[in-house]
């Protein structure tokens, strides 16, 4: 058998499972010299960097681990493919000429960059993949979400929102959600029919990475406020919890927890999101100035750490540090870099695979294979 978001229960039936889920890569914006790392999860390797487009500050991964990375410097959106099967021999020497390593290709150059766009704007400023794997960019400038597709990158949906996006995440309806740190609100844009919303938090609003957790609720990170609001879709309830200052990025798993970088203090705060209560904290060391959030498919979290170019995995069981690996130069991200939220609450999904075997020796005559199936509505 070949398991991949898929296992077998108790009783022997194929049902989704996160835990074989085989994607091990973290992919991690070099704001400072245009580059992404791509870095193994388990070993802390770096296996690939490329050049992409200019002052890279989102990625966001795809159902099968590929990256979209979102810039600030020029409005373009990048797509590096994972798996060198998926990269285009663009110069057509035979082989697939790319990184796999710290030093990254001239621009341009990598076959695994498979297109940068433009879709209009100086600024993209959020990033996020729907469950057709499809990208979605927020513009910081324009006030404009635009869809692009997994293909080539060309535009397929363009949608106007009232405020300027910074963090993006999609819900499991397919509801995508914007931290509006120009303009104080957090966004609701329903991609169906393009109508929008905008939910105004309470009290001191300085807002930065968002994340959704497993009930569908939002978690903001409330920069210069030193706190962070959960907002309760429905009710459209905000609650709001003090954490240590400058709140950044911002990450949920699926066990119940969301953890928070805190910038200026150096540390990750680990909060239950049923009682919002503070259970865990990791100090990660003077000078690090964790930025960015993430959770890896074994369950780990990240903290990317703008101060010293680097990224720190964590145990969330008991908060403590599991090791520090080098990434390029000044990293900054608020988005799914690991891809955990696509494949776990976007768009969960799973394959397995089973051979049967005939007899050896002879020819097998195959009369049957049957399988019985129940499935939610919406799957």
């Amino acid at each position: 058998e070949v398991m991949n978001g898929a296992g077998i229960n108790g009783d022997g039936n194929v049902v989704l499972d996160k835990s074989s889920i085989k994607i091990n890569m973290i992919w991690v914006a070099n704001s400072g010299e245009g580059t992404v790392s791509k870095i193994n999860t388990e070993t802390g390797a770096e296996e690939g960097r490329y050049k992409v487009c200019s002052d890279p500050s989102r990625t966001a991964v795809d159902s099968q681990g590929n990256c979209w990375a979102a810039c600030r410097g020029d409005g373009q959106i990048s797509k590096i493919m994972l798996n060198q099967l998926d990269c285009v021999d663009k110069n057509g020497n035979g082989v697939i000429d790319t990184s796999t390593n710290s030093t990254p290709m001239a621009l341009g150059k990598d076959e695994c960059i498979l297109f940068t766009v433009g879709p209009g704007g100086s600024c993209a400023r959020s990033m996020g993949v729907d469950k057709d794997d499809h990208g979605w960019a927020g513009m910081w400038n324009k006030k404009k979400l635009h869809q692009l597709h997994r293909d080539d990158g060309h535009v397929m949906k363009s949608i106007s929102i009232p405020n300027n996006p910074y963090g993006l995440g999609l819900d499991q309806q397919g509801i995508i959600w914007i931290s509006g740190r120009g303009g104080g609100h957090l966004v609701r844009v329903d991609p169906t029919n393009s109508s929008v919303q905008q939910f105004k938090p309470p009290g001191c609003i300085s807002l930065y990475g968002m994340t959704i957790d497993e009930n569908g609720r939002i978690w903001l990170a409330n920069y210069s406020c030193n706190t962070v609001y959960r907002f309760t879709p429905g009710p459209n309830t905000f609650n709001t919890l003090s954490l240590p200052p400058k709140t950044r990025g911002i990450a949920a798993n699926t066990s119940g927890y969301v953890f928070v970088a805190s910038d200026s203090s150096n540390k990750v705060t680990k909060i239950d999101v049923n009682t919002m209560e503070k259970v865990g904290t990791a100090s990660l060391g003077n000078g690090r100035n964790p930025i960015g959030m993430g959770v890896d498919f074994d369950g780990k979290v990240w903290a990317i750490n703008h101060g010293t170019s680097s990224a720190t995995r964590i145990e969330p069981s008991d908060m403590s540090k599991l090791f520090e690996t080098n990434t390029g130069s000044n990293p900054y991200t608020y988005s799914d870099m690991t891809g955990f939220q696509q494949k776990t609450v976007v768009a969960p999904q799973g394959s397995y695979i089973h051979a049967f075997e005939g007899w050896t020796g002879v020819a097998t005559q195959w009369l049957k294979v049957s399988i019985s199936t129940h499935t939610p509505s919406d799957s």
